[in-house]
């Protein structure tokens, strides 16, 4: 059974840009693509305790059978005020929705392969401000 996602992979002409986009937007680390040969065509962007979560490879055409199919990935975030935040600063359109689940709260938009993205926030979790 699936118990959460393992990674998304993209391919793109755009390989330097999107590891970078990726990297300051998450704060993902570029780390060895072990189970390919060229490390130069491909890299595994990995969490702070090394897991990768993203694996970007080159890539000059869409692939044999025509466009890529994926709809979209959805990441589980944490702080949606500074991921928001993050988002402007790197000048990157969004939506923020309030879900219909109540604790759920979402952001999208769409990286610079025209891939979409969704993040969801658990609001239960937030810790509770104290007014003084």
């Amino acid at each position: 059974m699936i118990e959460r996602i393992g990674h998304i992979n993209i391919k793109t002409p755009l390989f330097a840009e999107t590891c970078a986009f990726y990297e300051a937007l998450f704060d993902l680390r570029r780390v060895p693509a072990l189970t390919m040969a060229d490390q130069e065509r491909n890299a595994w962007l990995a969490t702070a305790e090394g897991q990768p979560v993203i694996h970007v490879n080159t890539g000059e055409t869409p692939a044999p059978s025509g466009p890529a199919r994926l709809d979209h990935v959805a990441f589980e975030c944490r702080d949606v005020a500074a991921m928001r935040a993050r988002l402007d600063a790197l000048g990157v359109p969004h939506v923020h929705a309030v879900s219909r689940v109540p604790t759920l709260e979402q952001v999208f938009f769409t990286d610079l392969n025209g891939i979409r993205i969704e993040l969801t926030f658990d609001t239960a979790n937030i810790p509770q401000s104290r007014s003084s």
